[in-house]
């Protein structure tokens, strides 16, 4: 099977994780990828082999490249992430005459707090929906969002992220962190919806309690400036630091003592996975895929999202008490790459059997 995966690719996120991850382990299928922007992934993924388009910026011009570059390459099936792919990929699918997967990562409505961007970019999804011939959700939480919006449950199929135990487990480098401990790590795009403003105000209740240890976050996006300067603004520039975004992650939570992850909105959140595969208990809150995935795991402790003050509680607890710590070995047999990438390869045979004559 010669299958065409799309994707922005504007940064290197979750979803880009799950694209690399995928690409790179598929068995039964010859990959091709095509991003909007030359960047991290698009480098990655030809650095293990795998042929790489960057499309135009302009729709209809894409639209056009991806239906030459469908028939030029033998495309069987397409198979899109994130909205701009979801919908150039579902018209131009149309014209080449290939079905479509599509992958959800999140809750739409909550990836643009810009009122008009989601106003026009939840629109265009749904024009676009019945274009596609499976959706593949990352949770059961984002198949019950969509199953609500209308999407008939044949069309749906739960296929949980998986993680490279090869890479995120206890043993191995970790990075050398001169800050006082304890250190609480926080892994996730600079974004509204991770809720780095109610990590900061429990930061400063933490502080305030006399904490005594220090924040390392990991991660970019566009909050970043705006997070800088909230936190000289509170009086903890010596206490929180922000590094980036790191392409050695396993390395950076190996470092730090607990990770917090105090998402306002979450599809799955592979951190939360990584952080428990390298034995680093969590402060997770109890949105989405996080909350299916914590309630069966050791090591998880899981708050409302939006309040600090339990947030700061419970990672006080976290560091005061004897906590059990996570059983990586349950979080690998759980969610394997190879069981994310056997089930993904599943759903375009299936779906390319009911197409053939």
């Amino acid at each position: 099977m010669r299958v065409l995966t799309m994707i922005g690719a504007g940064e290197f996120g979750g979803a880009e994780q799950h694209v690399f991850d995928l690409l790179r382990s598929v068995k039964r299928v010859e990959p091709r990828l095509a991003v909007f922007y030359e960047g991290e992934l698009a480098s990655r993924m030809r650095a293990v082999g795998v042929p790489v388009r960057v499309l135009s910026r302009s729709p209809w011009r894409a639209i056009a490249e991806v239906v030459d570059y469908a028939r030029a390459q033998n495309i069987v099936l397409l198979h899109t992430h994130g909205v701009r792919a979801n919908v150039i990929g579902r018209l131009a699918a149309r014209r080449a005459g290939v079905p479509v997967v599509t992958t959800v990562h999140s809750v739409l409505a909550t990836d643009y707090p810009d009122p008009l961007k989601r106003w026009l970019f939840v629109g265009l999804e749904h024009l676009t929906r019945r274009q596609t011939d499976r959706f593949i959700c990352v949770s059961r939480a984002l198949r019950d969002d969509l199953a609500a919006g209308g999407i008939p449950p044949e069309r749906l199929t739960v296929i949980h992220n998986g993680i490279d135990t090869s890479r995120f487990h206890p043993d191995g480098d970790a990075v050398s962190l001169n800050l006082p401990r304890p250190l609480i790590g926080t892994v996730a795009r600079m974004h509204a919806a991770k809720g780095y403003d109610v990590l900061l105000d429990a930061a400063r209740e933490l502080v305030k309690g006399g904490f005594v240890g220090s924040f390392v976050w990991i991660g970019d996006g566009p909050l970043k400036t705006q997070l800088a300067r909230r936190i000289q603004e509170a009086g903890l520039e010596e206490r929180v630091r922000i590094v980036g975004y790191q392409p050695d992650v396993e390395r950076w939570l190996r470092a730090v003592d607990v990770v917090v992850l105090p998402s306002l909105s979450e599809g799955f959140g592979l951190a939360l996975l990584e952080a428990l595969a390298c034995g680093k208990p969590v402060v997770a809150s109890r949105v989405g895929g996080f909350a299916e995935v914590g309630e069966g795991l050791a090591g998880v402790r899981l708050v409302p999202p939006g309040d600090p003050y339990t947030l700061a509680a419970a990672v006080d607890g976290m560091v005061r008490e004897r906590v059990v710590l996570p059983d990586p070995d349950a979080v690998a047999s759980l969610y394997s790459l190879e069981r994310m990438v056997r089930s993904t390869e599943e759903v375009y045979a299936e779906i390319l059997a009911k197409m053939a004559p």
